[in-house]
């Protein structure tokens, strides 16, 4: 089948994802490859982390009637008793595999957030004030830090530092959390002192 405009390659304006651009607008530069393969890259691994506990439960679910089928051909009475029991080992059964899963796993759910973040906006570095502004934002802003005296911040390569004093211990670490949550933070030094 021939396009509709004959050969697009001849003709002033392509037609691109749906919509009608002019030649010019189209960039094909090696960093814009580059950029186009990272975006793809991270979307289709968020896609495949959303995605894999539906494929974890049509799995699980799977086995579960395969087992069904297979102990219902048994000539077995299943009591009432016995049905307990199956659903209880089972459930312990779930509830050791979270709990290895968890001990086993190779990075917090922070760093992977970080991770995906940063796969999904790019790995610019953040400019030193843009970023010191953010944290100063975020510290008066957030739900944990917002009533507590604001420290001093200052960011020198990504690396925030926090100066001041905090009313207690948990305010110190409540503190330097956030910071730590903030985009483009590489890492805190927390300075800030309790009385």
């Amino acid at each position: 089948m021939s396009h509709p405009m004959g050969n697009p390659m001849e003709h002033p304006i392509v037609h691109h994802m749906g919509s009608v651009v002019g030649v010019d607008d189209i960039v094909d530069t090696p960093a814009a490859r580059v950029a186009g393969a990272m975006a793809g890259r991270a979307t289709h691994l968020v896609w495949r982390l959303v995605l894999l506990p539906l494929r974890i439960l049509r799995r699980s679910t799977v086995v579960a009637f395969r087992v069904g089928v297979a102990v219902g051909s048994v000539p077995v009475r299943v009591t009432a008793a016995t049905s307990r029991r199956l659903g209880a080992v089972g459930t312990l059964c779930l509830v050791a595999g979270v709990v290895i899963g968890l001990l086993v796993a190779p990075v917090s759910g922070r760093q992977l957030r970080q991770r995906l973040r940063t796969l999904t906006t790019g790995s610019r570095p953040v400019p030193d004030e843009e970023l010191r502004s953010a944290v100063v934002a975020e510290l008066a802003a957030a739900q944990r830090t917002w009533h507590l005296p604001q420290p001093g911040v200052a960011v020198s390569g990504g690396v925030v530092t926090l100066s001041g004093g905090a009313p207690h211990e948990t305010a110190r670490i409540e503190i330097e959390a956030v910071a730590a949550s903030v985009p483009g933070v590489q890492g805190v030094v927390n300075r800030l002192v309790v009385p």
